[in-house]
């Protein structure tokens, strides 16, 4: 059935794909526009860039949306310059005109390295070690280097930083704080519990990035998270401070100009559209940079607790060994091909049946897994202005995993003698315990597929349209020792933007599940407004691949029936404010109507949503 299953699948999406592939892929390779700073800095973007308001937008070669103020680029010759280099080579990243003179035409497309001039001496300011730096006194290359890596997202930090020269380097200060006021639906309607509730969620988030030398760099990140409960049926509960560590890492770059950097430490690991990984990592990661060409490969574990004031390590994540590699390939300007492999060894002690263990140190799940995954992306406009965009990823898993099954202990019926009196002094008065009932060994084989296109219209208020579809292989026998079911890396987010200004959860904001045992399908509207804000309308349809009495991490908590395989429909909505440099406004709305699937659910309404308001700086 499972063959059968796959066949009814993959066979009308193969066809598809390649009935459109020529789509994709048509025309000859676009020349590289550029944007040339008032300064005279050269920036490659992938694509046209555009002046939205008082800032310019592009894209960056390897994918990432920035913008700079417009009084910052000189546009008639970063116009010029573009269409003088339309048919000759780019110019390798980082390298500027010869002069700074702002008198055109522009002189021939002659290149030299930009000058490190963060370590010059300032007379007028004497020796001190310390010394503030005007934003326009940071050296672009810098502040690209501090976004790309720490990998900040354009719209969560202002162009204007906070920076002082240290020992005659920059050191750059960044921040921000959020504040999310949080509405829950009944996520378990099916307890006599109502357990709906609103809450408030603060964090304060302080950065510092040090230009040590021309090739290292170092960032450090802290967190101060504040949670209160702000109504619920169960009454409130306390107020929670917490200090998180984030990022605390070390870089370096171009090691003996072999195109080859280092980054050793807690460092953010993720992809686009955060299908495979987005997430904090204690790794050592070596990456290789060309113009058409990214390579990465890292060694990632969690060494430490990144919630100080909680357990050291989750038991799912303790002695958790990943090996991460990726490769992106440019074949054509603006569509890519990309590679992601993952190796995940759980070397975490697995308990026999009968062993007793402190609830919050079960893990229900030790496995090794290998992934292997590829993406073809890309996006094209046509002489009419109509654009397109495309992704396209699949998705293999393979291994074994350890399934255990745990029962709730009263402490007064453990045996003594079972346990052995060492043991039970382990065990503290106010420690609740369980007891490994279960212990099943299967074989994980598993695929999935995710597929989406954006049509964006050329007039500049005109809704773009998204169409997605998404499956992911289910276990039509759970009795046969392989589990079939596809299951992400645990390290997703699902969470990406379409065409408008602000990123959800692609998979729906209140279901928010995990792509396993899962079909869903998507239809997106994306409304721009006012200068840089939008407005999106998302529908999508769920249903099991096999009908099952789970969903994987799903924030419903309530069970499938495992006879029907419809789950239900949910709309959300996106709006983002994004007209201020130090001020971000977004909301979120949802709502979920559950299916057959839910048995004497089906048919009733639960809704959510989150305000957020982002102060940078």
């Amino acid at each position: 059935m499972a063959s059968s299953l796959s066949r009814k699948v993959c066979r009308p999406l193969q066809v598809a794909f390649l009935a459109v592939a020529p789509l994709f892929a048509a025309g000859h390779p676009l020349a590289a526009d550029w944007l040339v700073t008032v300064e005279r800095d050269l920036l490659e973007t992938d694509g046209p860039w555009r002046v939205e308001g008082s800032r310019v937008v592009y894209q960056q070669v390897r994918g990432t949306l920035v913008s700079l103020p417009a009084d910052a680029v000189d546009l008639e010759a970063s116009r010029l310059y573009t269409e003088r280099m339309r048919g000759q080579p780019a110019l390798p990243p980082g390298w500027q005109l010869v002069g700074r003179g702002a008198s055109l035409p522009l002189p021939p497309a002659r290149a030299t390295p930009v000058e490190d001039n963060a370590g010059d001496h300032d007379p007028k300011r004497g020796d001190r070690a310390l010394v503030r730096l005007h934003p326009e006194e940071i050296p672009a290359q810098v502040d690209v280097n501090r976004r790309r890596l720490a990998e900040l997202d354009d719209e969560e930090r202002p162009d204007s930083a906070i920076a002082w020269r240290l020992w005659g380097r920059p050191l750059i200060f960044s921040g921000g704080h959020d504040v999310i006021a949080r509405f829950d639906a009944d996520l378990r309607p099916h307890d006599d519990r109502d357990d709906r509730r609103s809450r408030q969620n603060q964090k304060l988030q302080l950065e510092l990035y040090y230009q040590a030398s021309p090739k290292v760099s170092l960032f450090v990140e802290s967190k101060v998270e504040y949670q209160a409960e702000l109504g619920s049926r169960d009454g409130k509960a306390d107020p929670e401070l917490s200090l998180e560590s984030g990022e605390i890492w070390l870089h370096w770059a171009d090691i003996g100009s072999s195109h080859w950097s280092l980054q050793l430490g807690r460092q953010s690991m993720r992809d686009d559209r955060r299908w495979w990984w987005s997430g904090k990592l204690d790794a050592l990661r070596a990456r290789y940079e060309r113009k058409r060409f990214e390579a990465e490969v890292a060694v990632a574990a969690n060494l430490s607790a990144i919630d100080l004031e909680r357990e050291p390590i989750d038991a799912e994540d303790e002695d958790l060994l990943r090996a991460i590699g990726s490769a992106s390939w440019r074949f054509r300007k603006r569509h890519r091909l990309e590679l992601f492999a993952l190796a995940q060894r759980d070397r975490s002690d697995r308990p026999p049946v009968g062993a007793i263990l402190i609830e919050n140190r079960e893990d229900e799940s030790d496995a090794d897994l290998d992934w292997l995954g590829l993406r073809w992306k890309g996006r094209r406009r046509d002489r009419n202005r109509l654009g397109f965009e495309y992704w396209a990823d699949l998705g293999l898993v393979r291994g074994r995993e350890d399934v255990f099954d745990y029962d709730d202990l009263d402490p007064d019926d453990i045996d003594p003698d079972e346990v052995g009196p060492e043991e039970l002094a382990d065990f503290s008065d106010d420690e609740d315990l369980v007891r490994v009932s279960r212990r099943q060994s299967q074989r994980i084989d598993g695929w999935a597929v995710d597929l989406g296109v954006t049509l964006s219209p050329p007039w500049a208020l005109g809704p773009s349209i998204t169409l997605g579809y998404a499956v992911g292989s289910g276990d039509d026998d759970p009795l046969d020792g392989v589990d079939s079911s596809f299951r992400q890396t645990g390290l997703q987010s699902n969470a990406g933007r379409f065409r408008g200004v602000h990123s959800f959860r692609y998979y729906g904001e209140l279901l928010d599940p995990e792509l396993s045992n899962l079909e869903i399908g998507t239809l997106a509207l994306g409304f721009p407004f006012l200068g840089s804000s939008s407005v999106e309308l998302l529908a999508h349809t769920y249903r099991q691949v096999t009908p099952a009495t789970s969903l994987r991490r799903s924030r419903l908590r309530t069970r499938p029936n495992g006879v029907d395989e419809d789950l239900g429909e949910g709309v959300d909505v996106v709006v983002g404010f994004h007209e201020w440099e130090r001020a971000r406004f977004r909301l979120f709305g949802s709502w979920f109507r559950p299916g057959s699937a839910y048995g004497a659910l089906e048919g009733t309404s639960l809704f959510g949503g989150r305000a957020q308001i982002l102060f940078a700086f």
